[in-house]
């Protein structure tokens, strides 16, 4: 750590740089790398056999803490069953209670585990090797989400090459 270190962004050069605000940089390429980073890791989120309903309902409500703009398209077409929707409406209360920011910290309601849970239960939708529990493979997907908006920041701050290195 260094004390003479300026605590502001080196993306946008305007906040203070926190977690929070990695988040939510407005800076142009900030944004975009945001966005890639997050269409990238909720691809792999419905990799692991997640209820489309579930995905629509985290996608829509990271991307509006994340500050992006919503999704062209849901994932889900329909409500689909009416037992998971309840369910899955019931998380959405839950996590809101919690913060949508806290989600991708890791502080995940335990309503999206019984929505999943319900969900699989209903449509026989398992994956090939079920986890014991879906959080268990939601979480590694969350920190990894959180490590792409690091490494690109630290590569902003720090430089790539070691020439960039150098000179910062």
């Amino acid at each position: 750590f260094d004390p003479s270190e300026s605590a502001i962004c080196r993306c946008c050069n305007n906040q203070l740089e926190t977690q929070q605000h990695l988040y939510q940089c407005r800076e142009k390429q900030c944004k975009s790398h945001r966005l890639r980073c997050w269409i990238k890791h909720s691809k792999s989120i419905l990799l692991n056999h997640t209820s489309r309903l579930i995905l629509d309902a985290i996608d829509n409500n990271v991307r509006d803490v994340l500050h992006l703009s919503p999704r062209p398209q849901p994932w889900q077409q329909s409500h689909g069953n009416r037992a998971v929707h309840a369910a899955v409406q019931k998380a959405i209360a839950a996590q809101h209670k919690i913060g949508w920011d806290k989600f991708l910290a890791g502080f995940i309601s335990p309503a999206w585990e019984c929505a999943q849970t319900l969900y699989q239960e209903i449509t026989g939708d398992y994956p090939s090797r079920p986890p014991t529990a879906w959080t268990d493979t939601l979480l590694p997907i969350l920190w990894d989400f959180s490590h792409d908006l690091w490494t690109y920041r630290n590569e902003v701050k720090h430089g790539v090459t070691v020439l960039e290195q150098a000179a910062q």
